[in-house]
């Protein structure tokens, strides 16, 4: 009878325990920003995630941040090509097309075929940019 009570009591406290682990990471799905922050501080060195938070920042407005996060992706991945294209989209919203027509170029030049729409944007974009900055008066 005793042993019954002490097996109760471990199943309560493991309940317990796993109830308070879930309130805690539901906390982290709250928006895709503190999401993506949570995975980024688990796991830093994934290219994947720091573009997702890249993208995250994107979407609040935050460009600077997002231009800082696609770097860090592109650094530990050179062949995440998404984060070329977002780089060089943000460093055009920012006002530094002259930055972003390499990462474009780049993208324009190197990325699958997964990815036609994008391609044909940065083609477009860096054939624009360029005719843009080489004008006078710009």
């Amino acid at each position: 009878m005793k042993a019954d009570y002490l097996k109760i009591a471990v199943m309560a406290v493991v309940i317990f325990l796993l109830t308070a682990a879930t309130f805690q990471r539901n906390g982290v799905w709250v928006t895709k920003l503190s999401l993506w922050t949570d995975v980024a501080a688990k796991t830093p060195a994934k290219s994947r995630v720091r573009n997702s938070l890249g993208n995250c920042h994107m979407l609040l407005g935050d460009y600077f941040r997002a231009v800082e996060e696609y770097k860090i992706a592109i650094a530990l991945d050179k062949a995440n090509y998404e984060a070329y294209f977002n780089l060089a989209n943000n460093l055009e919203n920012i006002g530094l097309g002259r930055e972003a027509i390499g990462y474009y170029a780049f993208f324009c030049r190197a990325a699958p075929g997964a990815y036609p729409e994008a391609t044909k944007t940065a083609c477009e974009r860096v054939a624009r940019l360029t005719r843009e900055l080489t004008t006078p008066g710009n």
